[in-house]
């Protein structure tokens, strides 16, 4: 296999606008079950520790761009394994099929259990992957393209919620940092890492990004600690232990939120969810389709954004419907 000559196709900024959303709905998502306690607080220390060992877990990931550049990780494989690479591709795709039961089952249990809709949750679910196959078969260009609009919104609506709860804050709240001891800081750092799907997308589309990749990911990693750090304190500062038995903590303080005529301040974190989730699951269906056209073609490529979709819809439904399956797919070592 020869080494082709390089081609960008995508801005350096777009690729990470759509990494910083996919990271963002971790923030959206956190809470007491999955981080590993009730102090909240202490995940802001998780995410310090993520933030910095995100450095060191892209140092494989620059190596491997900077000695072959225009490869991305799935030709790099053929390069040096021959034929052997179609396990990596076949990898790639079932690791976006599983972030994604995770990431939708997540939303149909919002659904679920905090808002009162008519409509069956399974037919939202079938509905927000409609639109996301929609934005997959469009391509990665229209993806990107709708992150980085999605981008100002969402940092729009954060802004917005954040002031709001800032006034709500009382220094009682806050509980010391580890006061029960670091395993809540430990599971909460594995949550943040497992949970984050940007370093495979980086491995596949790197290399068709120009522009500054190592700016835009310090932007990138920065950007997400600074907001999960001060989205964290607010939240607790301004909720208190009421946050503590709460399944959707983030959602909980930003109901109570009230200024002046604006008193729903839920419809803009469910809005921010949403439009984050479509970039989230077209990315992914995308990169389903693109590792699977490195194996049978382009024609089979489209055709696996429908099969993904199927897979990501059936398992995430059966994970509503069942709490074993929710131990198994929210399992942090799975992931």
């Amino acid at each position: 296999m020869g080494i082709p000559k390089q081609t960008c196709t995508i801005g350096a900024g777009q690729l990470f606008a759509a990494l910083f959303i996919g990271r963002f709905l971790i923030v959206l998502t956190v809470n007491s079950l999955l981080s590993g306690g009730e102090n909240i607080l202490d995940n802001v220390i998780s995410e310090i520790a993520a933030y910095l060992l995100n450095f060191l877990i892209v140092i494989p990931i620059w190596i491997m761009n900077r000695r072959r550049p225009t490869l991305d990780i799935l030709d790099q494989s053929y390069f040096l394994m021959g034929q052997a690479g179609v396990a990596i591709c076949l990898f790639y795709a079932i690791y976006f099929v599983v972030v994604n039961w995770y990431y939708l089952s997540f939303f149909q249990l919002y659904i679920g259990n905090v808002m009162e809709v008519k409509t069956p949750v399974w037919l939202v679910a079938v509905a927000a992957l409609a639109v996301a196959c929609y934005g997959a078969f469009r391509g990665i260009e229209a993806v990107l393209r709708a992150s980085g609009v999605i981008l100002v919104v969402i940092c729009a609506g954060l802004v917005f919620i954040i002031a709001t709860l800032f006034t709500e804050i009382d220094p009682l709240n806050y509980q010391p940092l580890l006061y029960e001891g670091p395993r809540q800081a430990v599971a909460g750092l594995l949550l943040f890492l497992s949970r984050n799907s940007g370093f495979a997308l980086m491995a596949l589309f790197l290399p068709s990004a120009c522009g500054h990749k190592k700016t835009a990911f310090f932007v990138w990693n920065t950007g997400i600690c600074l907001l999960l750090t001060i989205l964290l304190t607010v939240i607790v500062g301004a909720a208190g232990d009421y946050l503590r038995s709460q399944l959707f903590p983030v959602y909980t303080a930003v109901s109570m939120a009230e200024i002046g005529p604006f008193q729903r301040m839920d419809a803009i974190y469910l809005g921010m969810w949403m439009m984050g989730l479509f970039i989230k699951i077209s990315f992914d269906l995308y990169a389903i389709s693109f590792c699977i056209s490195k194996i049978w073609g382009d024609r089979a490529g489209k055709i696996s954004i429908l099969v993904g979709a199927a897979l990501i819809a059936c398992v995430s439904q059966l994970s509503v419907m069942s709490r074993a399956v929710q131990n198994i797919i929210y399992s942090l070592w799975l992931l």
